[in-house]
């Protein structure tokens, strides 16, 4: 095993060389003034990525990146998010799931992760329902049309739901396979 040996004082001059290289010099402090507000090349962005996964970060750093995110955005949840938030997605999730009594509608398993899936979609119900509902600002009325998406049948239609396991939804519809086989879709298939 690699390390420091257990029960090894190290003397206060091997200290000081161990600190020598990891020292911040005056050189270092101006090169990364220089740095601030510089763009980033693709290449370098995509390194920094890959350095950084399965990093976790702490609570502290999530906190920073929720406020700089907040403040490039305004605060604002997107409306399908809020949407789908709602206490009726969820009470329609829950119909949904039901109705199929808990099985996937394609493998038929029970006790595994489900998902409710939309046979028409719900970006299509969404686009819809902001023609509809077009004399209102998705940004500025966002209050009143959440509000007037708990009322609108279409996304509420439990016949428009369908459950699949996590892994047959991927498989279905996720999967980059844009031929979707509508024959699992039931009766029902996206104008």
């Amino acid at each position: 095993m690699g390390g420091r040996p257990k029960g090894v004082i190290f003397s206060e001059e091997h200290k000081n060389n161990l600190r020598k290289p990891h020292k911040v010099t005056d050189k270092v402090l101006i090169a990364r003034k220089l740095q601030i507000g510089r763009k980033l090349t693709k290449l370098h962005s995509k390194n920094i990525s890959k350095s950084l996964k399965g990093h976790k970060f702490s609570l502290e750093t999530r906190l920073k990146i929720r406020k700089s995110i907040i403040t490039k955005t305004g605060g604002i949840t997107p409306l399908h998010c809020l949407i789908r938030k709602s206490l009726e997605y969820k009470q329609w999730r829950k119909q949904v799931f039901k109705r199929d009594n808990y099985t996937c509608q394609e493998c038929y398993k029970r006790g595994v992760k489900l998902h409710s899936h939309h046979i028409k979609s719900f970006s299509l119900v969404f686009k819809e329902f902001l023609q509809d509902y077009s004399q209102f600002s998705p940004i500025e009325d966002i209050e009143t049309l959440v509000r007037l998406a708990t009322t609108y049948k279409p996304f509420w239609e439990v016949i428009n739901g369908k459950t699949f396991c996590k892994k047959c939804h991927y498989i279905l519809f996720h999967s980059g396979n844009n031929n979707i086989n509508f024959r699992l879709l039931g009766n029902k298939a996206t104008d």
